[in-house]
């Protein structure tokens, strides 16, 4: 976990520097604040909630299968962020995330995200979509899997250039009969 957010860090620090310098960023573009701020970098930190469904069947050959399942709702908090390494069209991009989740209830859950994605900001909100693997330690044992999410973000340029609110759907199904369904929302800060 130390590594994720060591790569997190170093991407930010790195993304800064570049524009401080006033160089391009990936692209080879210069961004605006009006919509397009999300294309280069940027970090998020959401609240909401965080569902963990379990499912279990045994089978018998003697007796038949029995299934059963159970789902944990939970309040949780993520924070992660984006880079965006290519500027494929004027409003598209290609890039990596990652971000930490935990989610407190009657099981524990601390869902870590690596991926890939991919960033549209020719609306009024800025769309991401993306894919990653999904690494989800519980207060039980620990899963593997996909992560699968979608992400609007509103740009607030009346309260900062960089700033904006999001709202993120994620769905993660994982291994050892697990599967995480998140809704969160927050704010995010570009750089």
């Amino acid at each position: 976990m130390r590594s994720l957010f060591a790569a997190l860090a170093l991407t930010a620090a790195l993304s800064t520097a570049a524009l401080a310098d006033g160089a391009a960023p990936a692209g080879g573009q210069q961004f605006t604040a009006a919509g397009s701020a999300w294309d280069h970098a940027f970090v998020y930190g959401n609240i909401g909630f965080i569902d963990g469904s379990f499912s279990e069947t045994a089978c018998d050959p003697g007796f038949g299968c029995i299934s059963a399942s159970a789902s944990s709702g939970d309040f949780g908090i993520q924070v992660g962020g984006v880079y965006n390494f290519v500027q494929v069209a004027p409003h598209a991009s290609i890039g990596a995330f990652g971000d930490v989740s935990l989610a407190f209830g009657t099981v524990n859950l601390y869902p870590i995200n690596v991926g890939a994605e991919f960033n549209y900001s020719g609306l009024p909100v800025d769309l991401l979509g993306g894919i990653g693997l999904a690494i989800i330690p519980t207060s039980g044992n620990t899963s593997v899997g996909a992560d699968i999410f979608v992400m609007g973000i509103y740009p607030l340029p009346q309260v900062s250039k960089n700033f904006g609110i999001d709202a993120k759907f994620q769905i993660e199904p994982a291994s050892n009969g697990l599967t995480l369904f998140g809704f969160t929302v927050g704010g995010v800060l570009a750089f």
